[in-house]
């Protein structure tokens, strides 16, 4: 795992919120992001492979995608 590919989860994002028409469509995406099989969920899971000298950045970065997404999709509602 890389710190590039939480990047690309954020921009992938970024991108499909602009689509966003409805509501419903609106917690598909938070579903897809922050569910139990969604991609944050799936960077987690994925910490025990980062290097040690690299967890903190690591952590911080998907705190920080994280708590970008959630307040969006507020934001947007």
């Amino acid at each position: 795992m890389e710190l590039n590919e939480i990047y690309e989860v954020e921009k992938k994002f970024d991108a499909e919120l602009e689509t966003i028409a409805d509501l419903a469509a609106l917690e598909q995406l938070r579903v897809k992001y922050l569910g139990k099989k969604g991609y944050i969920t799936d960077i987690m899971s994925k910490f025990r492979e980062v290097p040690v000298e690299q967890k903190k950045e690591f952590g911080q970065k998907v705190n920080a995608l994280k708590n970008k997404i959630e307040n969006k999709i507020e934001e947007t509602k």
